[in-house]
């Protein structure tokens, strides 16, 4: 009969790579209640079971104290405003909070262990995008046969173009940087190209805007690593596909998106309740435009946060993106511009930090914890060595 003690050691040893099948499993799952299954039975019940030994093992990493005061930070912020006889509902968001510190800690963990190194998991993540699209694009192009200038649409759990092509944008770029910086160009040039032909497929402005936006970023950040030439060729080869988007990409024939009069409606909604401490989870995500449409969130993740957290969330966030950034930089963490890239596309879309597993937890939640690892194993280089003491 198995004991508690030999129940945590096998799970220990399965959770790594429970972590991993569930993060295929984000894709390649038909419906977010198959997600969710997955992440309680892969990650969250064995976390749970491991917890005094995760504690114990990732307890020197600074960067993840952060992170977990910072989710607290803003569960309890988003948490205020909640009236008499909305407690059940207040219990289901702060579990959601749950699942998100749970999911950084298994990050953590994961890499640990060396299970996989840093750069392993941005490329597993960057070839579960492309798979993804390639499958996505025979059903879609092949098995339902729409025309090949409709907008690709995925078909299975991930299924907004949007979110799907900036999951490939952020790894994509990492991998593409990588490659041009070892002075593999063939490798680098063909990375780019096939991030290219899927956002030409995708037709996603947001994707195409953060794409250009860190790559020019990283023209002036590289100027002595790549080299003029190749600054030259890559700065013609983005302005020759922006301009191929435009003439004969449908860039601008996919109606109006109603982004700032979206921003400037869910501003207003903010105004009612309070710049500082904002609306919190009760007062949702919905936002009513002039016109009378109604959209499920602002289509901006920094408004949206500060719709749920007020001031002191968002100056939060913000400043922990930048100073991630900054370190990154500084460090020269591969995943970095994977963040940046993160940073720009979240203008345009994205929904709320805190929630059960999406999408938002591959674009904005991994990046993040990645960046944090890099800066805790570069600040200290004895912390292998402690952390299994």
């Amino acid at each position: 009969m198995l004991n508690y003690q030999a129940i945590q050691k096998k799970a220990l040893s399965f959770f790594p790579y429970g972590l991993i099948v569930f993060l295929s499993a984000m894709f390649f799952l038909t419906t977010s209640k198959a997600v969710n299954i997955s992440f309680y039975i892969l990650v969250l019940l064995p976390g749970l079971i491991v917890l005094p030994a995760l504690v114990k093992r990732l307890y020197p990493y600074n960067m993840l104290k952060v992170l977990i005061v910072l989710i607290v930070f803003w569960g309890l912020l988003s948490s205020m405003n909640f009236s008499y006889g909305e407690e059940y509902k207040l219990l289901k968001e702060l579990r959601h909070a749950v699942y998100v510190l749970m999911f950084c800690i298994a990050l953590y963990y994961l890499l640990a262990c060396k299970v996989v190194t840093s750069e392993q998991l941005i490329w597993y993540l960057f070839l579960l995008g492309l798979i993804y699209t390639f499958i996505s694009a025979f059903y879609f192009y092949g098995w339902e046969g729409h025309a090949l200038w409709d907008r690709l649409k995925p078909m299975l759990r991930i299924d907004s173009p949007i979110y799907v092509s900036n999951i490939l944008v952020i790894f994509g770029v990492c991998v593409v940087d990588r490659s041009f910086s070892e002075k593999k160009w063939l490798l680098g040039a063909l990375l780019l190209g096939c991030i290219l032909l899927c956002l030409y497929f995708y037709n996603s402005r947001a994707s195409i805007v953060a794409l250009i936006g860190v790559f020019f970023f990283i023209l002036i950040w590289r100027s002595k690593t790549y080299g003029r030439g190749q600054l030259y060729w890559l700065a013609g080869v983005l302005i020759s596909y922006v301009a191929l988007l435009y003439f004969f990409g449908g860039l601008m024939n996919r109606g109006v998106s109603y982004r700032t009069v979206i921003w400037l409606s869910a501003l207003e909604k903010l105004s009612d309740c309070g710049v500082f401490m904002g609306c919190g989870w009760s007062g949702g995500s919905t936002v009513e435009i002039p016109s009378g449409l109604l959209f499920n969130h602002p289509h901006n993740l920094y408004i949206q946060h500060l719709m749920n957290t007020g001031l002191f969330g968002i100056i939060s966030m913000v400043g922990l993106m930048f100073y991630l950034i900054r370190e990154g930089i500084r460090k020269n963490s591969m995943i970095t511009m994977g963040l940046v890239t993160s940073f720009i596309a979240m203008v345009f879309d994205g929904g709320d930090l805190i929630t059960s597993p999406d999408a938002i937890w591959l674009i904005f939640w991994l990046p993040v914890v990645l960046v944090s690892w890099d800066i805790d194993n570069i600040y200290e280089p004895n912390l292998q060595h402690r952390s299994k003491a």
